[in-house]
């Protein structure tokens, strides 16, 4: 049974809502590292790396388990669910590690880096690997509920992406200000555990059918040929987010050490 044009309207929104969320964490996430590490700028390379390659993975990981999984609604359900679970509680989680890495000595640039690397793994790693698989497991399991498979994929990344842009500008300019970091984090938990709780409701009501279209079969040259793309992939993402730490280096130069340049940055980036 195909959604209502309700409940598609309802969908395109969450998939907004919570690419808003997403760039709440990230701008909110970059101020705490900051706090940890004490150096802005390695907070803010720092956070982008992390963040970056938990989306990756999770993409990777939550994208082939799309290909064989099925009740697809609700495995996104609880991803979102435990994104905004884990918003819930990262200011206790960050006590916790602030108070734990207190004592490390971390003197010279490469083990500051290191330990910031490390930090940040710990806070953020596991949201991010969820947020990586709430795109193709959402695309996946709408093309089975939509027509225009292809459409569907692009429209859901676009809103998603929109959502970004919004949520990194809104956070930097208003809700850590207005509510701070504490209560900016919770404003985007309760974003995320809308959206799975909706999708939980939709996926009892739209039962899925089970059955999965088997991967056909790669050839050597297609094999040899993804492999090469997924290099230039890779090289084009590593002088992507270069220039982007160096624009957001940039903008500091500019316009001063502002508290809105990596909101600014990020917003225009997405």
């Amino acid at each position: 049974m195909l959604p209502s044009r309700a409940q598609r309207r309802a969908i395109l929104g969450l998939t907004f809502a919570t690419g808003g969320a997403g760039l709440i964490y990230q701008v909110v996430w970059q101020r705490y590292l900051a706090r940890l590490l004490g150096n802005d700028s390695l907070a803010t390379a720092t956070v982008l790396a992390v963040f970056l390659a938990g989306l990756s993975l999770g993409y990777w990981a939550w994208g082939r388990r799309s290909l064989r999984a099925a009740g697809l609604l609700r495995t996104y359900a609880l991803l979102e669910c435990a994104i905004g679970v884990w918003a819930l509680a990262f200011p206790v989680w960050f006590a916790w590690v602030d108070r734990w890495t207190s004592s490390w000595r971390l003197e010279t640039p490469a083990s500051l880096a290191a330990g910031g690397a490390f930090s940040a793994v710990v806070l953020i790693g596991v949201p991010t690997f969820c947020m990586g698989g709430t795109v193709p497991i959402l695309t996946r399991a709408l093309t089975r509920l939509l027509e225009n498979a292809t459409r569907t994929h692009a429209l859901v990344y676009a809103i998603n992406t929109a959502g970004a842009v919004a949520g990194a500008l809104v956070t930097g300019f208003f809700l850590i200000h207005r509510f701070g970091m504490p209560g900016t984090l919770r404003l985007g938990a309760i974003l995320n555990i809308v959206a799975g709780l909706y999708f939980l409701a939709l996926s009892r009501r739209h039962v899925q059918d089970a059955h999965l279209d088997a991967p056909r079969p790669a050839f050597a040259a297609e094999t040899r040929l993804a492999w090469r793309l997924c290099a230039v992939a890779a090289l084009s993402g590593f002088a992507f987010m270069s220039l982007e730490s160096m624009w957001i280096r940039f903008a500091q130069l500019s316009v001063g050490a502002s508290s809105f340049n990596f909101s600014l940055v990020v917003a225009a980036v997405e």
